[in-house]
């Protein structure tokens, strides 16, 4: 029945789980000729790592380190580092497009461009993930404190959950994960609607977009409350609307159900970003190394594009010389000017 399908969605959300491999750090270190010098850096407690199944692309072709260390309690870690160059963002684009990985679902790419301002030079560079789902973009969701929180690297948390304001940032932390729980919900239901709507029509059926629209907040109030006894299909739609459109209505739960799991089924990992010359803008986490960081989860692509990007700028010394060697002539030629005309 219906509610049996909205039930396992709504116990896939909140049954999360990491895969429990190798945690990855990307680090990007952007050129200004616009190329790339690309490292993985691999951690796991065990000298088992699977590059076909990285959540990045990586092979044995590239440059790979393996070292193993252990700390005082006696823990063992292993760390793999793989480096490689590329000659554009273009070729990581092809890189994530051709490998396959624990991620082979996400669509994801990279981009670099170059603009010339005469006295300075701007490098933007971003790497982006497309929408997995659809919904409720966090944006238009969570206020702005709470996107900070939403967006912050899980070790910045920590510190913030650890240091000296950490019972406020504990209850900042709490009260953000109950909200994330309506945002799924409200992003699953509200794509369901969408998908009975274009499956209608694809179908050649005319679903009538009002009053499946006007049930859209009810059935987010029935799934944040799982102990309502009533029955889903009468409080929601009404029995004869399912008796009617049962192919359809369940057609739109498996697709939303598919489209949830690219999300949720997503291996985490960390990108760090350095940029040449100074940091004008970004909308990554400074960190201690002079980068940008920011973490890769499926929350942070469920319902809108992931675009992590950094701009950056160098003076243009020579154009500054030029411009005041320029000023200088002008100046020298209206002084001069200026004598020849006293002398006459």
């Amino acid at each position: 029945m219906m509610r049996k399908k909205v039930t396992g969605l709504i116990l896939i959300v909140l049954l999360v789980q990491s895969c429990g491999g190798p945690e990855a750090l990307v680090i990007n270190r952007v050129n200004s000729d616009g190329s790339i010098d690309r490292e993985v850096i691999l951690t796991y407690h065990k000298d088992e790592f699977d590059l076909e199944e990285c959540q990045v692309p990586v092979d044995s072709t590239w440059d790979i380190t393996k070292v193993m260390d252990v700390s005082q309690k006696g823990d063992t870690t292993w760390t793999l580092t793989a480096r490689r160059h590329f000659a554009s963002a273009a070729d990581i684009t092809e890189e994530y497009r051709s490998f396959g990985g624990s991620n082979e679902r996400l669509n994801r790419s990279a981009s670099f461009i170059k603009s010339f301002r005469w006295f300075t030079t701007h490098y933007t560079f971003s790497e982006t993930v497309e929408e997995a789902m659809g919904g409720y973009t966090p944006e238009e969701w969570f206020s702005a404190e709470q996107l900070y929180l939403f967006y912050m690297p899980d070790g910045m948390v920590d510190d913030l959950t650890s240091g000296s304001d950490s019972i406020y940032y504990r209850a900042r932390i709490d009260s953000l994960d109950k909200e994330q729980e309506k945002w799924w919900l409200a992003s699953l239901t509200s794509v369901f609607i969408d998908e009975v709507i274009r499956l209608g029509r694809e179908m050649g059926a005319k679903p009538d977009t009002a009053f499946l629209s006007g049930k859209r907040d009810l059935l987010r109030d029935f799934v944040f409350n799982l102990e309502d006894e009533k029955s889903f299909i009468d409080t929601v739609f009404g029995m004869e609307f399912y008796k009617t459109n049962q192919i359809l209505v369940d057609s739109a739960m498996a697709v939303s159900e598919e489209r949830f799991n690219i999300a949720l089924e997503s291996d985490d990992y960390s990108i760090q970003i350095v940029m040449p010359g100074t940091l004008v803008g970004t909308n990554g986490y400074p960190d201690a190394e002079n980068g940008i960081l920011w973490k890769v989860n499926g929350e942070c692509f469920l319902a809108g594009d992931y675009v992590m990007w950094a701009e950056s700028g160098e003076t243009n010394w020579w154009a500054v010389i030029v411009s005041a060697a320029f000023v200088l002539f002008v100046f020298l030629g209206f002084i001069l000017r200026i004598k020849k005309k006293a002398r006459a």
